[in-house]
């Protein structure tokens, strides 16, 4: 059964977790980090579920990708800020536990996700095509020219 809502994906959720644990432990966090490793923790931590969120309402599967890699990132300056964190002292080892778990879960979740996408990326299914589910290669598939042509209306990238 298709996700009605970016809300239905498992790393969405987790991600969504990755902030509310990013904001349980910098509210311990020195005053004098409140612009420094607070603000850049809490905005990493944010923009991750955001950009899944983001990228599943894109028009097409390409930006999609684009933005799951662009979460990606974000998990990356998030795990590289907790080790920062720990090597200044600011918090325990310990405290950062949780949220280096969850980061790197979904680390893999959003890995697994985008190559899924990826493996689909080439196959096309034409929504009005004569015979039910045939699936032909995008580049100079000239079934899915003629019914672009007759139709005019998009197709479903899968």
């Amino acid at each position: 059964m298709p996700l009605k809502s970016y809300r239905e994906l498992e790393v969405w959720k987790k991600c969504v977790q990755i902030v509310v644990e990013v904001y349980q432990l910098t509210a311990s966090y020195p005053r004098d980090e409140r612009f420094g490793l607070v603000s850049q923790l809490r905005r990493a931590a944010i923009s991750v579920p955001a950009n899944i969120a983001e990228g599943y309402g894109r028009a097409t599967r390409g930006e999609y990708l684009n933005q799951l890699s662009v979460a990606r990132g974000s998990l990356n300056e998030l795990e590289t800020l907790c080790i920062v964190s720990t090597k200044l002292g600011v918090a325990s080892e310990p405290a950062i536990a949780s949220v280096q778990r969850l980061v790197s879960d979904a680390q893999q979740m959003i890995y697994r996700l985008r190559s899924r996408l990826q493996s689909k990326r080439n196959v096309i299914r034409c929504p009005r095509s004569p015979v039910p589910g045939p699936r032909s290669p995008v580049p100079g598939a000239s079934r899915h020219r003629i019914h672009h042509e007759i139709h005019r209306e998009p197709c479903i990238v899968l």
